[in-house]
């Protein structure tokens, strides 16, 4: 008689365990379903390498005279035109360590980027100077070398860069 009451209750046991991790299961389906996730996801997925490179940013000082040189990680990027630009925006933009964005008074937008043999143009739609900004004395040919450098240095085979202003050249951006 107690193998007999062992065995119940051994089904019992069974009987109970198998509905609980069936309530579970099923909890767990309506819980992915109302969320939207698949049932099979239990871990979150890895997150993807995102490979950086280690470039030189050369930047305007606010002395007029002096230029400042960062490194800064970015993703890299094949489309070259893409690439000048986003070069060019860094540059005026200024520092991350120092407040030298007064070196750069003005908001440039780069219109177009084109490539000659071991040229780099910029056409430039320059934004309207505030008459309360105080410029600072060569900012403008200062910021024309930083460009210079950065591009020189991060885009293979270009010897010289030319800022056009609305298509026309200019040999300054602003003047003092």
């Amino acid at each position: 008689m107690s193998s007999s009451l062992e065995k119940k209750s051994k089904q019992k046991n069974r009987f109970f365990l198998l509905a609980s991790a069936g309530l579970i299961l099923i909890n767990y389906a309506l819980f992915c379903f109302h969320i939207e996730k698949n049932f099979f996801d239990f871990f979150p997925s890895f997150p993807k390498w995102e490979k950086k490179e280690t470039i030189k940013v050369y930047l305007p000082d606010l002395d007029g005279q002096t230029i400042l040189e960062e490194e800064r990680k970015i993703k890299p990027t094949s489309n070259q035109e893409e690439y000048a630009k986003f070069l060019f925006n860094k540059v005026v933009q200024g520092s991350d360590i120092d407040n030298t964005k007064m070196a750069v008074p003005l908001k440039l937008f780069v219109k177009k980027v084109w490539f000659y043999k071991k040229f780099c143009l910029f056409d430039l739609e320059p934004l309207t100077l505030n008459s309360k900004t105080k410029l600072i004395k060569n900012s403008g040919v200062n910021f024309l070398k930083a460009i210079t450098q950065t591009i020189k240095e991060n885009i293979s085979n270009i010897e010289k860069v030319i800022c056009l202003e609305n298509g026309v050249l200019s040999e300054k951006l602003w003047d003092l």
